[in-house]
């Protein structure tokens, strides 16, 4: 690195240290004024003059640490202050259309549903909203600062005539910001912070509506599945449960295949154990009780007493395969499935042959280690006494 660009780095660093320190000394301020935060917005004031769009500068401010969690209540608690005097009924800044931008785009960065939720929902309620900003119809940005500060599933209606791809009462958005606001949207108060799954299987479903004749469905089906997952990183059951949600809703057969397991033991009160595998898996393995087709017949689930090692190691070995399979084709996936499946099967085959030898070497070893030396030299003395005497040059190479 030069010194130029060190130099650079220096001023920058020293310019995000006293946007923190003008930001956090506002906040702990008693003495505040809501028009102080609508120049912030507008671009000048608390930050001074904004190199950027405003919502961009004030959210970089907040310093990260302890204290930032405190900070940021703090600060929605004063924007909600801003929201509940109706800027879309009462005209606010000049021109009111930035203002009303970077207010709500601050909201979606904030993310504060306990302060945020109830003045947003009360915008969208009124129906007022109108405009636009950089493009940017205004009824997108109220739509993303909803998307984040949700309460309950009273926009459930809202999002899903957004993912179908129709009319809304009031939000502005795509498919995919309709699966996002499902997405995140808690199924009740009490419930926050888990995941609506019957919401997010029906987000998932349409989605893979929307994917059926797109040649890069797979990828982008997995890549949903993922955003799913890592919204709600702490729950540890996301790969049966989404084998659930296809079943319950439908997922088309595609989408189930790009789910990121379908192989799955459960261990039962009898001996007896069921077993959950891809189709085209199921029919290497044999034994079985009963058979139940799941989640568009592309599951089999199984009762067997027992299962061989073999279907383990061909199970991930086909998991692998499938979940890195690219293309749109089923048929491709069946066939580059089968080529792999026939060569796993002849090493199973393989594999069974030795077994069975070593078997049997195994029980042949234990007999002779449990004789007596005078009984194996008696074996020995028989073997000699027929074969018309024995061959010291004889080589003997043992068992593998």
């Amino acid at each position: 690195m030069t010194n130029k660009e060190l130099a650079v780095m220096e001023v920058e660093e020293a310019g995000q240290l006293w946007e923190e320190d003008q930001l956090t000394a506002w906040l702990q301020r008693d003495d505040w004024a809501v028009e102080e935060l609508v120049a912030a917005l507008e671009g000048h004031g608390i930050l001074g003059v904004a190199q950027e769009e405003p919502y961009i500068g004030l959210l970089n401010a907040l310093p990260e640490g302890s204290e930032r969690y405190t900070l940021e209540s703090e600060l929605a608690r004063r924007t909600s202050t801003l929201l509940s005097r109706q800027p879309d009924t009462q005209a606010t800044g000049d021109p009111p259309e930035r203002l009303l931008y970077n207010l709500l785009l601050f909201c979606a960065g904030l993310a504060h549903p306990d302060e945020l939720a109830e003045p947003l929902l009360a915008m969208w309620s009124r129906k007022a909203l109108h405009g636009e900003w950089e493009g940017l119809d205004l009824r997108y940005t109220l739509s993303a600062a909803l998307t984040s500060n949700q309460i309950d599933a009273r926009l459930a209606d809202e999002w899903r005539a957004m993912l179908r791809g129709e009319p809304t009462q009031l939000l502005e958005g795509n498919d995919l910001d309709g699966f996002e606001g499902l997405l995140w949207m808690p199924e009740s108060p009490a419930k926050r912070g888990e995941p609506f799954m019957d919401a997010i299987g029906e987000a998932l479903q349409g989605m893979a509506v929307h994917l059926e004749d797109n040649p890069e469905r797979r990828p982008q089906f997995r890549a949903l599945i993922q955003w799913v997952k890592e919204t709600y990183p702490d729950r540890t059951t996301w790969d049966f449960d989404l084998l659930n949600l296809a079943d319950e809703h439908l997922f088309p057969g595609w989408a189930v295949e790009c789910l990121p397991r379908l192989f799955f033991v459960c261990e039962g009160e009898s001996a007896a154990q069921t077993i959950l595998l891809w189709q085209p898996l199921a029919e290497y393995f044999e034994g079985t009780s009963k058979r139940k087709y799941r989640a568009k017949d592309r599951v089999v689930q199984l009762v067997s007493k027992e299962i061989p090692k073999w279907l383990y190691s061909m199970a991930e070995k086909v998991e692998e395969r499938r979940n890195t399979f690219p293309f749109h084709s089923e048929r491709g996936l069946r066939g580059a499935v089968s080529d792999l499946l026939a060569e796993l099967d002849e090493g199973r085959t393989h594999a069974q042959e030795r077994e069975k030898f070593s078997s049997i070497r195994r029980r042949v070893v234990k007999e002779n280690i449990g004789r007596s030396p005078e009984s194996r030299l008696q074996t020995i003395s028989s073997s000699h006494q027929s074969s018309g005497g024995l061959d010291k040059r004889a080589r003997v190479r043992a068992l593998p």
